[in-house]
């Protein structure tokens, strides 16, 4: 019965101690499960600028359901212990999509909507909220819908731009999103695991205490294997993120453009034709931005006087009716490729000085794309849509860039391919004329390329129309009049068959184009007397738009304004100069000279004076760490943490190595130990030291004889002596019989 009874006794304190664990567990879920939705609520409101709305509104949901939960004296029940319902989540899930789609459509839905954005904004919000709300239903526990919908989320965010393509928060990105995905991976599944330990084993008497114990070693090593898990992927995500830095950039531009031409001929018939930046490589592909959502806005520009024209890609080769680019990715050296035709990267030479108007307190680094002047310059704000691609679009005569990023490469025209950072606005600083450009032989012959046929078919035109012209611009002026005078301008363009070349039906017949035909005419006209040409495409901007068409008054460009012209190369200058072919067109861009208040700049710095400098160093110092991206500071973090980890990971090792060493050793034997070191060294400061093969007794003999024959010792290193070799003798007596050695009394020795 004594038996029974004490029985009874533990089983209950097992079951009280099982109760107070689960509690405990239960809160670590919550907190940890609406940590990650914190984040996610973050992520999404910083992407869609939504701070006020949607962080506002998830943070009032993830407090009220923690204070519920923390605030209810209730221990797990029955009720708790049950999987969600699949179709309770299911319902949830139709709810919240209805809801979100009710508040969030009106809200996107413009004039000229793009579908793609407004799906990637629903879906996005969504996906949160559905995770808030079945948080809420199953706080303790969550669900693995929870795990697909956070991930699912990060990939929308990042499809709506909320990251930069920069190597640093890819990587961050990526890492915070599989360390998030662990984490809440463990803790929905382990609850499931406690949940089916719980109904197993409760029922049976005298095994809580002992469920407890293998839970709490099993909680222990689980934890040492996520550490090391977490410091294995930071160090392998580091060195891939090193690799991959040099590498992915060619591997990314290649991808690009090979499926560019296969992406312009998919989309130009589709009502998505006119959803991405214009690039304009085949014939026809400008007039899809032209038709398609003319009013949509592809471009907004902050400054003081029109834009004008905004180059975005450049081609010289023209072949089967496609334009394409042919510099040379960068590559191992001593190829046979002219190095003038290799692509070159430039560093930044500091932080931007202009002051942004349409989000300020943004980070940008300045880049100069040319030799820095003293000649006055017009700075042009320009903010793009990420979600139509990564084309950086500038004026001719740009010398500087401040952009987010932390190198740019440029290919052998001086475009900018890569590196800058798309979601945050540029600024470019623009000269009235082009610098000087002396072009290499091969990028002359480069540009100067016309096919033998078409060749054949265009000099006796071309040589015409230049027959009274001596210069380059007398050439190039010749050939635009012609097309002014003796053409016109149109999107509609007439039947022709399948087998003829659009641009000599086009020549011959005199049908109405647009800019496409005019200005792949103009350089093949050129290029045929001997001047080197490129066609350009980007967006001529003309319009400001006020508040009652945008939310913040700005010149805009539109996918109407998407156009295509010539820019040819002088000789005598050594400059570029543009050339507008089509009908009705005039070529204009900003003027730095019209300006009342202008900007210089002498190095490629500003020429704000030394005291608004001493002034304000400290506001802009605040203003930059304000400013800094996240993904940045994290992913600079994350690489100097490696060193740290790897640090103690190691110095964690060799106290657990010596910890274990240790506890296989007697309390007696650590003792003797460090009182047989301590002598050793005081004896050693004296010039005697003990061989490695040299027994105590032994070494005691030799204290004593050096005793005995030294005369050069005084009185009380003699006495030192001969204590040392009685207490070594006695030592050794200790340790032979297992008893505790006397204590070394250092103060009568002296």
């Amino acid at each position: 019965m004594k038996s029974l009874d004490s029985r009874f006794k533990l089983s209950s304190f097992s079951r009280v101690s099982t109760v107070l664990n689960s509690g405990e567990t239960a809160h670590h879920g919550v907190l940890t499960l609406a940590g990650l939705l914190i984040a996610q609520v973050a992520f999404v409101s910083n992407t869609f600028r939504e701070w006020h709305s949607v962080g506002l509104m998830s943070l009032v949901i993830i407090i009220a359901v923690v204070a519920r939960e923390f605030s209810s004296e209730e221990v797990a029940t029955p009720f708790d212990r049950r999987l969600p319902s699949n179709f309770n989540i299911t319902v949830g899930i139709l709810v919240v999509l209805v809801l979100v789609t009710l508040w969030r459509f009106p809200k996107t839905l413009s004039e000229n909507p793009n579908y793609i954005q407004i799906g990637v904004d629903l879906l996005s919000h969504a996906s949160l909220f559905s995770s808030l709300l079945i948080w809420a239903m199953y706080p303790r526990r969550g669900h693995v819908s929870i795990l697909f919908l956070g991930m699912f989320q990060v990939l929308l965010c990042v499809a709506a731009g909320g990251v930069s393509r920069s190597l640093a928060a890819q990587t961050t990105v990526g890492v915070v999103s599989c360390l998030g995905f662990i984490i809440g991976s463990r803790i929905i599944v382990s609850a499931d695991y406690l949940r089916t330990l719980d109904s197993s084993t409760t029922s049976q008497w005298g095994t809580s205490a002992d469920i407890l114990a293998r839970r709490k070693a099993a909680s222990e090593k689980r934890t040492r294997a996520g550490i090391a898990a977490v410091v294995l992927l930071a160090m392998t995500t580091g060195a891939v993120a090193s690799v991959t830095e040099k590498m992915l950039p060619n591997i990314q531009e290649q991808l690009q453009t090979r499926l560019q031409s296969s992406i312009e001929a998919a989309t130009r018939q589709s009502f998505v034709g006119g959803m991405g930046y214009v690039r304009g490589s085949e014939l026809g592909a400008i007039r899809s931005h032209l038709v398609d959502n003319p009013r949509g806005i592809a471009l907004r520009i902050y400054a003081e006087q029109k834009p004008g024209y905004l180059r975005g890609t450049i081609f010289d080769r023209y072949s089967n009716r496609k334009w394409s680019s042919e510099s040379v990715r960068l590559g191992p050296e001593g190829d046979d490729v002219d190095s003038s035709l290799h692509d070159h990267r430039i560093e930044d030479v500091g932080f931007g000085t202009t002051e942004l108007q349409s989000a300020s307190g943004t980070n940008l680094r300045r880049f100069n794309l040319r030799q820095p002047t003293s000649e006055r310059v017009t700075p042009l704000e320009i903010r793009g849509d990420p979600m139509r691609g990564t084309i950086v679009f500038l004026p001719l005569a740009t010398r500087w860039l401040e952009a987010s990023g932390r190198e740019l490469t440029l290919n052998h025209h001086g475009q900018v391919k890569m590196g800058v950072n798309g979601n945050a606005p540029y600024v470019a600083g623009a000269t009235v004329l082009p610098p000087r450009e002396q072009l290499s032989e091969a990028q002359k012959q480069r540009m100067l390329f016309v096919r033998r046929k078409q060749r054949e078919q265009l000099t006796p035109l071309a040589e015409e129309l230049c027959r009274n012209a001596t210069t380059t611009r007398d050439k190039a002026s010749a050939i635009s009049n012609y097309f002014q005078r003796e053409f016109t301008y149109g999107t509609d363009l007439p039947e022709r068959a399948e087998e003829e070349d659009p641009l000599t039906f086009f020549l011959d017949t005199r049908h109405p184009a647009h800019c496409e035909y005019f200005a792949t005419s103009t350089v093949l006209l050129l290029r045929c007397v001997g001047v080197p040409t490129r066609y350009v495409t980007g967006y001529v901007s003309d319009e400001f738009a006020d508040v009652s068409d945008i939310e913040d008054p700005c010149w805009v460009a539109r996918n109407r304004d998407a156009h295509a012209w010539t820019e040819a190369y002088d000789e005598v200058s050594q400059t570029w100069f543009a050339v507008e072919s089509t009908p009705g067109r005039s070529y204009h861009t900003v003027d730095p000279g019209s300006l009342n208040s202008q900007v210089v700049t002498n190095g490629g710095k500003s020429n704000r004076s030394e005291v608004e400098e001493s002034e304000s160093w400290l506001s802009r110092a605040i203003g930059w760490v304000l400013s800094s991206r996240t993904t940045d500071v994290f992913f600079t973090t994350f690489r100097y943490l490696q060193i740290v980890v790897l640090v103690g990971l190691v110095v964690w090792l060799i106290r657990r190595y010596r910890s274990r060493a240790d506890s296989e050793i007697s309390l007696v034997d650590r003792q003797s130990r460090r009182m047989l070191a301590k002598v050793d060294r005081v004896l050693r400061r004296r010039g005697f030291i003990r061989a490695t093969d040299e027994s105590l007794y032994q070494f005691a003999d030799r204290l004593a004889g050096e005793v005995e024959v030294s005369e050069k010792l005084k009185a009380h290193e003699r006495n030192y002596l001969e204590q040392a070799a009685v207490w070594m003798r006695a030592f050794a007596d200790a340790r032979y019989q297992g008893l505790v050695p006397p204590g070394w009394e250092s103060n009568k020795a002296q």
